[in-house]
């Protein structure tokens, strides 16, 4: 009768889908339970709540904070609403009402005295100086510090988190800070195998954490993928948020509508999922609240089974194209290699596509996730595509319809997959559909029973004869195909046993440039004494320092492999060798482990500097490779244009090569007759392994040094 009113009401018809299993999503509805927790005692004033009341309590800004840290006391305990205090007060949240509070007072007609400001200013901040100072302690679960509300939260997180396994968990609360002060609590007490994130809107009140939409999405994103695995959620997250594994929701505030009952009951995705409603033991309201959702529902299902052809709607979005419409503005993209066009209508069907041609690692089907914000009255939708998609996300335009902003951000998906090639000119995905290797055998190991057994997370070789030193090393060369970027030298890596045939693999450089490794490995070894490790270790670990910013301990015993400088291998298979340490370079093997490092001196040649690795030595993330010096340069001179500039020292070339800052700057003095150096800055990349990213493609970064402030590494020779 009612839902027949409201269609008079409002001139509308109510209409349903034709199918009712599509309502469901085809999602199995979870089992539901009613927790019940001892009734919550009356709201209480804690030592700390006394202590401020007292001193401040004539301070209106301070009214609402009183009254919700009391209103915390009976809700979630007495160390929650102590903790309140220390987020509510906090330096940033602090400023903000000493900002109000100055735009009040200047805002009033009568000339107040600044003098009367300036005293309210000081004791805002002499309130915030307490929370500051205040000891905080660990919460316990017990009657205590927290609630009987919270204790039957924490057994029921206990039951799913107590070990390591797949769970996902939503518990939805109705204020921010309710989820803001859970978060705390079980970050202390629900235990290795729980991490806990927030979700909730944006807001900026004076008081309350500040969220952008940005980090909502990337609380979704970590839920997703299991960085996270709680998620203490308002209404924010009733709609939309479809994470498969989710199989726990947990109503720690009792909904308001069916409407919101039944949307965070769809969360739970996964198969065996339960859905908890807490009620306060003997509290007639929450009992009526339950049964009541329940019942609006069922009247729901009914009404919508009772409603003629003409009211079943036979697409998923029957106003879809009058909604394209009546919108304007529309892009449309034209591969001009096919002709293939995409609109907005096509993208969704395009990105599905996509989506469903990625490799699936498990059973859940992959699909985008679309998020829904409202800016400036129109929606603006984020697509978020799955983990295993070479685009993590994309925005829409903002559009006055819901249907065409979840078109726009598959739209702006497909732009972005087309322009990094991941869709073919004809808008067709560049992968293949695979079915799983062996999917129709029966294995005997499945994911949840892995951490049963040992697993081995590096290739045995590496593990081989480690906490003794070696008497025996098995050499195997290294070098380049199509060379490298500056003159160079094979390498050679000893190893404790002989490392079998590896196959040519590709190393990316600057610029987009590949070249490929190969190796040869020798089937017998070579004998070694204490002293050839030593130096080996050496050269190895300040290789490591200098190239790549790693100290790591001096301990030949726990190393797998060591580095070697090789000579020619053509010489060394004319001149004719008997062991393969032939091949090995010991001279520059010595040199470099009685030399840590060159320090300039007034006497060193010019010709010295040519091809040297130069290391910063305060800033280890400074590296440069010496090219010539330059004679008609001079240490006090200004930095040319073209040189790479360095945070904002760059009066003078001398001035560039000290990354120290003014203090320190003071006690040291430099050479002024020392040369300039025309080097180059050696990008800092760790992975070769993986082409170079777009900002990595920066070309050669010439730049003038002197050398006295750097250090000349030894391993320039390798």
């Amino acid at each position: 009768m009612i839902l027949r009113e409201l269609e008079k009401l409002l001139h509308c018809k109510i209409a349903t889908t034709s199918d009712l299993s599509l309502i469901r999503n085809n999602i199995n509805r979870p089992s539901e339970d009613v927790v019940e927790y001892d009734r919550l005692p009356t709201p209480f004033e804690t030592l700390l709540h006394q202590e401020l009341k007292a001193r401040f309590g004539d301070i209106s800004p301070f009214e609402k904070l009183f009254q919700e840290s009391k209103k915390i006391s009976a809700e979630l305990g007495r160390w929650a609403s102590d903790m309140f205090w220390s987020f509510s007060l906090a330096e940033e949240q602090a400023r903000k009402i000493e900002m109000r509070e100055e735009r009040k007072f200047h805002a009033q007609k009568e000339g107040n005295p600044i003098a009367k400001l300036d005293a309210q200013i000081a004791r805002l901040r002499e309130a915030a100086q307490v929370i500051k100072d205040y000891s905080f302690s660990t919460p316990e679960a017990n009657s205590r510090d927290l609630s009987s509300k919270v204790l039957v939260l924490h057994k029921w997180l206990q039951l799913y988190f107590s070990r390591q396994s797949d769970a996902r968990c939503i518990v939805f609360v109705e204020r921010r800070s309710t989820a803001r002060l859970l978060h705390l609590i079980f970050g202390y007490l629900g235990g290795a195998h729980l991490k806990s994130g927030v979700l909730m809107g944006v807001n900026s009140s004076v008081g309350d954490l500040t969220i952008t939409l940005r980090k909502q999405v990337l609380a979704v994103a970590s839920f997703r993928k299991g960085d996270l695995n709680c998620i203490f959620a308002t209404s924010v997250a009733e709609e939309g948020l479809d994470i498969p594994q989710c199989n726990l929701i947990v109503r720690f505030d009792l909904y308001r509508t069916m409407i919101s009952y039944v949307q965070s009951r769809g969360r739970a995705r996964h198969r065996n999922s339960k859905y908890l409603h807490m009620v306060e033991k003997g509290n007639p309201m929450h009992t009526q609240a339950v049964l009541e959702a329940r019942r609006s529902e069922k009247l729901m299902r009914q009404f919508c089974q009772s409603l003629p052809a003409d009211r079943l709607l036979l697409g998923n979005d029957v106003d879809f194209e009058n909604d394209m419409v009546k919108e304007r503005g529309f892009r449309t993209f034209t591969d001009p290699s096919t002709g293939a066009k995409l609109t907005y209508s096509s993208s969704l069907a395009v990105l599905a596509h996509f989506i469903s041609s990625l490799p699936q690692g498990n059973e859940v089907p992959l699909q985008p996730n679309y998020i829904m914000s409202i800016e400036a009255g129109k929606f603006v939708c984020e697509v978020i595509l799955p983990d295993n998609s070479p685009i993590n996300s994309a925005i829409g335009r903002p559009a006055s319809k819901k249907s065409v902003a979840k078109c726009s951000a598959a739209f702006e998906a497909c732009i972005l997959l087309r322009k990094g090639k991941y869709l073919d000119g004809n808008l067709l995905p560049i992968y293949t559909k695979q079915l799983p290797v062996m999917r129709n055998a029966i294995l005997a190991l499945d994911m949840k029973k892995k951490n049963f057994y040992r697993m081995r997370i590096k290739p045995s070789v590496w593990a081989y004869g480690r906490g003794d030193l070696p008497v025996t090393l098995y050499l195997t060369i290294l070098d380049v195909t199509n060379g490298l970027e500056r003159p160079y030298q094979p390498m050679g890596l000893l190893t404790r046993v002989p490392l079998p045939q590896m196959p040519r693999f590709p190393v990316y450089l600057r610029e987009g440039k590949v070249t490929e490794v190969k190796s040869m490995s020798f089937g017998s070894g070579f004998d070694v004494s204490g002293d050839m490790i030593e130096h080996l270790t050496t050269l190895t670990l300040r290789a490591y320092k200098d190239i790549f910013a790693k100290t790591y301990e001096h301990d030949p015993t726990k190393l797998s492999y060591w580095f070697a400088p090789l000579r020619d291998p053509k010489t060394v298979v004319m001149e004719g060798y008997e062991s393969p340490a032939d091949f090995i370079n010991w001279s520059v093997v010595q040199d470099v482990f009685e030399t840590e490092e060159y320090k300039w001196t007034p006497d060193m040649k010019h010709e010295y500097l040519r091809y040297r690795f130069l290391v910063d030595k305060w800033d280890g993330g400074r590296r440069f490779f010496s090219v010539e010096v330059a004679p008609d340069m001079k240490a006090m001179d200004p930095l040319p244009a073209h040189s790479e500039k360095y945070k904002k020292f760059n009066d003078s070339i001398l001035d560039y090569s000290v990354s120290l800052w003014n203090k320190s700057r003071k006690n040291y003095s430099w050479d002024l007759s020392q040369p300039v150096v025309e080097a180059e800055r050696v990008p800092f990349r760790r992975n070769l392994l993986a082409p170079a990213e777009e900002k990595e493609h920066d070309g050669k970064i010439r730049c003038f040094v002197c050398p006295e402030p750097l250090r000349i590494s030894a391993v320039s020779q390798l």
